[in-house]
C-alpha cells in the first residue's frame, strides 16, 4: 500500500512540470484578430460611445422609433468620426459572437471603463 503513494508523487514530479507548461503556453498572449475586424481597444471604445449615445437618446423622452432614429444617425456620425463603417462594426460584432472569451475580455474591459467615467463626472460634479 505504501508503493501507491510512492509511486504516485514520483509520476507527480515528473509530469506537473510539463502539464503547467503546457497550460501556460495554451493561455499565452492575445489571438490576432484577422483583417477588416476592430481590435479590441477599438471594440471598446466604440462600444462605449454607442452606449452613452443611446443613453442620452433615451434621456430625451421622445418616441421610441423616434429616438431608433437619432441612435442610427449619431451612430453613423461616431462611425464617420472613428473611420469606420456600419459593415465594419457589424463584422467585427460577429467576429466577437463566435469567440466568446474575447467578447468577454471586451465587456469586462467595457463595464470597468464605463465606471471610472461616471466615477470621474461625479468628483467632477461634486467639484463644482
Amino acid at each position: 500500500m505504501i508503493i501507491l503513494p510512492v509511486v504516485m508523487n514520483e509520476m507527480m514530479r515528473k509530469w506537473c512540470p510539463a502539464v503547467a507548461v503546457l497550460v501556460l503556453l495554451s493561455c499565452g498572449g492575445r489571438q490576432e484578430v484577422p483583417p477588416g475586424v476592430l481590435n479590441r481597444d477599438e471594440m471598446v471604445k466604440v462600444l462605449a460611445e454607442i452606449l452613452i449615445t443611446e443613453d442620452k437618446v433615451s434621456k430625451l423622452g421622445v418616441a421610441s422609433d423616434s429616438a431608433y432614429k437619432v441612435s442610427d444617425l449619431f451612430r453613423a456620425r461616431l462611425f464617420e468620426k472613428e473611420g469606420m463603417t456600419d459593415s465594419l462594426f457589424r463584422q467585427s460584432m460577429n467576429y466577437y459572437i463566435e469567440h466568446p472569451k474575447e467578447m468577454q475580455q471586451i465587456y469586462t474591459i467595457l463595464v470597468d471603463s464605463l465606471n471610472l467615467r461616471e466615477q470621474r463626472a461625479s468628483v467632477a460634479a461634486e467639484k463644482k
